[in-house]
């Protein structure tokens, strides 16, 4: 995955990154957890308190609601992540 530090934890298809890819896209999507809807809403409201709402775009598809937002805001979620970057 171009020009960023990663580790590859559990399976073939899991990275935990090292630095933000911020270059390399414009905006990231979060998707929904398993579990309760109750348990997705406070996530989901622990997450918005962290990010410009003018920002979020909400898209829902498959019976599920997707949060994307810009690739600039990723900071605002991962600070220590972003500062490595620098």
């Amino acid at each position: 995955m171009g020009g960023f530090s990663q580790k590859r934890i559990g399976g073939p298809s899991t990275r935990l990154l090292t630095a933000l890819p911020a270059g390399s896209y414009n905006r990231f999507v979060v998707f929904p957890l398993p579990g309760t809807d109750a348990e997705y809403q406070r996530y989901l409201d622990t997450f918005r308190k962290l990010l410009p709402a003018r920002d979020l775009a909400y898209v829902d598809a498959g019976g599920h609601q997707f949060v994307t937002g810009p690739i600039a805001d990723l900071p605002l979620l991962f600070p220590t992540t972003a500062q490595a970057a620098r």
